[in-house]
């Protein structure tokens, strides 16, 4: 097959390249907005009880954790007259907005809510509100819904924030940071490819092959997002191993290539043996790089196999660039490859002498493994030791769900975040949804469920139909809307960062208090 595609190549160099040409010119202009049609979410297991929690509350309730946070914040008071205008209009617009539920906000909640809506100082109070879709549309919908509402009127500054708009910004932020990466990256690639291969023709070729299967794996991308939900993330695997394996494999073809040629084969001869030596080298490692990432396919989480989606796309890009455009190219330039040698210029206008020709067994990487294998154990050992030591930091690492803390410190949903994370009473992102599925005959047993969870240390609050219960007592009234087609929630206030130590203990003191009916629990410390 190899020789097949050398000799393909031979023959027709230019149809090949023509084919070629064609080909990435229309994945160019159809994957050139991939990124647009990706999601920023696909971290939950779709077969979790909280994503079962949050899909019953969506779908029967349309309601759920507040994704839109918008923060109020006023020179003096959140009081004031100009704040309580703001926030009121704020309200307004939310509950004329498509796709919105849930509204809440400090002026409007009753006293007990209200006091965890509003900051320390008393110079900021949140509207919250839930924006209905998955996470490839509600971000989308929360940018739009609060694009006419953020800035600063009558000297009352709208802040957005809460996880729709961190997800809306991640997306942002991961275009702007790729587009950066490659700006950098590309230069520096050619700079190293010229190092080397000295020729800046030969150097361009990986630098082909690289741009080839990325521009072919963002039209992958874009098409599998329309059957599927895919990670914006993949776009950080598709730019990262597209210009490592165009580099690994080109460098396999090219120096094969130069080293045939070298040893006296005419072009076409050097081309098949490239291809029947290097080629096998580039084919056996396409596959099984390919074979290792499609083990990601098997995870639920979309975030997890959209990895699998980029890596095995970029991965056959790369292969099918470097065995079929490479011989190709290598036969148009016919031994012009080593046109515009850099490092020959660089000779003449340092006066330097043409290097001496040398026999593999005088390179430095021959002599280099023949010290490695006479000391092979010690050696060996060295290594380990070496790689157990940059390992250590790993032992320390934190994992944890995706949030505001993601993003600069210059986006509004980080500001947002951190000021609720450390300003407030509650944390309007740190609730708990406990969600009945099936209440049955037990809808009188709600009242005395919900008081018991209310006791739980780092449980401020609890919202059920029965009534609104903080530390056992009844302190409110409850609310129908929590009521439907024999299924209820209810949603507990917590004071915790979702993903903090604290809030994982509160999760589990919830879930240890017996509940006289089934219940999925919901919100971000469960996912």
């Amino acid at each position: 097959m190899l020789t097949r595609l050398a000799d393909l190549g031979i023959r027709a160099p230019r149809r090949v390249l023509g084919i070629a040409a064609l080909f990435f010119v229309l994945a160019a202009a159809y994957g050139v907005s991939a990124a647009a049609h990706l999601s920023s979410g696909g971290f939950t297991d779709p077969s979790a009880s909280s994503t079962k929690a949050a899909t019953l509350l969506q779908q029967r309730f349309h309601t759920g954790d507040p994704n839109l946070i918008l923060e109020v914040t006023a020179p003096d008071s959140a009081n004031s007259p100009d704040a309580r205008t703001e926030g009121l209009a704020l309200v307004d617009a939310l509950h004329s907005a498509q796709y919105t539920s849930a509204v809440a906000s400090y002026w409007t909640a009753p006293r007990q809510a209200a006091a965890t809506l509003i900051s320390k100082d008393g110079k900021s109070a949140l509207v919250l509100a839930r924006v209905a879709g998955d996470d490839g549309t509600a971000p989308k919908r929360v940018t739009d819904i609060t694009a006419p509402l953020v800035g600063t009127h009558n000297g009352v500054t709208v802040t957005a924030g809460g996880q729709g708009t961190v997800f809306s910004q991640v997306n942002d932020q991961t275009t702007k940071d790729l587009a950066i990466a490659e700006a950098i990256a590309i230069p520096l690639t050619v700079i190293a490819l010229i190092w080397v291969f000295g020729s800046f023709i030969a150097a361009l070729l990986p630098l082909v092959v690289g741009l080839s299967s990325i521009i072919g794996t963002m039209a992958v991308l874009r098409a599998i997002a329309s059957i599927t939900d895919v990670s914006i993330y993949a776009l950080n695997m598709t730019t990262a191993m597209g210009l490592a394996l165009a580099i690994d494999y080109s460098l396999f073809i090219v120096s094969r290539y130069r080293e045939e040629v070298r040893g006296g084969l005419a072009p076409d001869d050097a081309v098949r043996r490239t291809m029947q030596t290097a080629g096998r080298t580039v084919l056996f490692s396409a596959l099984t790089v390919g074979l290792s990432l499609a083990a990601m396919l098997a995870f639920p989480l979309y975030f997890l196999r959209s990895f699998a989606y980029a890596g095995i796309a970029v991965v056959a890009f790369a292969a099918i660039a470097a065995l079929a455009i490479l011989p190709a190219v290598l036969t148009l330039l016919a031994g012009r490859h080593e046109s515009l040698d850099v490092r020959a210029w660089l000779r003449r206008v340092l006066h330097r002498p043409e290097p001496m020709p040398k026999t593999v067994e005088e390179s430095f990487w021959y002599r280099f493994a023949q010290r490695v294998m006479a000391r092979a154990v010690p050696v060996g050992i060295v290594v380990v030791a070496l790689l157990v030591f940059v390992g250590l930091p790993f032992l320390h690492v934190k994992f944890g769900f995706p949030d505001q803390r993601v993003l600069p410190r210059s986006a509004s949903a980080y500001q947002v975040g951190q000021d609720v994370d450390t300003n407030f009473a509650a944390n309007s992102a740190s609730t708990i949804n406990v969600v009945i599925p099936k209440v049955g005959a037990a809808q009188g047993q709600i009242g005395g469920y919900a008081a018991q969870l209310s006791r739980v240390s780092g449980v401020l609050g609890v919202q059920s139909v029965a009534g609104e219960y903080a530390g056992g007592h009844r302190v409110g009234a409850g609310s129908a809307a929590m009521a439907a087609d024999g299924s209820s929630y209810l949603v507990l206030a917590t004071a915790s960062d979702p993903q903090s130590a604290a809030a994982k203990q509160a999760l589990s003191a919830v879930e240890a208090v017996p509940a006289p009916f089934h219940v999925w629990f919901g919100g971000q410390a469960a996912e």
